[in-house]
């Protein structure tokens, strides 16, 4: 965490003691603060050019970074800074049970009302529900939708593998009538941290994995889980271009000092042999190019 100089203006030391404060209030839930100077500087873009990892700072974004989606109920959740293992790309920002202890705790999501020409759906709609979440513990929690026949929930067990992990819903019957159109459902007092919930048209059930290796555990709308066909192998490599390794090739083949028969190996462009074809055959060809 950055350090708290007595030098600068009173104003400076003031941001500085500050941030440095709110910060520290938050340090269970893994906020850092590297840079301490930088992330009090004026101007949102000096913030930006800093070399360093900032949880607080002035002007910054103050609610979730979402997109036609909200939380319901502010209370319900508590956010998380930099969770997770560094090869995954997932927790740089995230957020869990606000009482992760309450095996009925629920953090609700509310869509816009616009989505699709307006909420409520009207008619059958493919969908996917995507979340991300960190395997921290053993453990196990619920998503739910507001379908046309009511809520519908999926759940969710995972092992402590200390990863984060990939869940994909498909559905097809989404009303969302506002309120908690989409949640996630507490089922012990593990208390999982969410990356992200997401919703995507899919009218071909296309595959929303994020990660290449793991993919996204995919399940139909009867909880029926998705198994995708492998990737198809790589294309071979392309063979290195044919060519002699010595210079002097074309010329000592021409005049009989070598022949195909004892340095193919040395003259293959010269040879003949960049299709594939024998010492022997080249050797035969090239000769009777000579005598003609």
């Amino acid at each position: 965490m950055g350090t708290l100089t007595a030098t600068g203006h009173p104003r400076a030391r003031a941001k500085i003691a500050r941030a440095t404060a709110i910060c520290a209030a938050f340090a269970a839930q893994g906020c850092v603060l590297e840079d301490v100077t930088t992330a009090t500087a004026n101007g949102a873009m000096t913030q930006r050019r800093g070399n360093s990892t900032n949880d607080v700072g002035y002007h910054l974004w103050r609610s979730d970074y979402g997109l036609f989606m909200k939380r319901a109920d502010a209370s319900q959740s508590t956010g998380w800074f930099n969770q997770g293992p560094a090869d995954q790309f997932f927790g740089r920002f995230c957020r869990g049970f606000s009482a992760p202890s309450d095996a009925t705790a629920t953090i609700g999501l509310t869509l816009d009302a616009g989505l699709w020409g307006g909420l409520p759906l009207q008619s059958s709609r493919r969908l996917t529900i995507r979340v991300a979440f960190l395997d921290a513990a053993v453990g196990s929690f619920s998503l739910g939708y507001d379908s046309s026949t009511g809520a519908k929930s999926l759940p969710i067990a995972h092992g402590g593998s200390g990863r984060w992990i990939e869940v994909c819903w498909r559905v097809t019957d989404g009303r969302f009538e506002g309120g908690n159109d989409i949640w996630l459902q507490n089922s012990d007092n593990v208390g999982e941290i969410f990356d992200s919930v997401e919703v995507y048209d899919t009218p071909n059930w296309e595959d929303l994995s994020l990660q290449a290796v793991t993919g996204c555990t995919t399940y139909d709308e009867h909880h029926n889980l998705v198994m995708f066909p492998p990737p198809p192998p790589p294309p071979p490599s392309p063979p290195p271009p044919c060519a002699d390794s010595l210079s002097r090739c074309p010329r000592k083949i021409a005049d009989g000092s070598w022949t195909c028969a004892t340095r193919a190996a040395d003259c293959q462009l010269t040879c003949g042999l960049c299709g594939g074809g024998s010492v022997a055959s080249a050797h035969s060809a090239h000769t009777t190019a000579l005598k003609s």
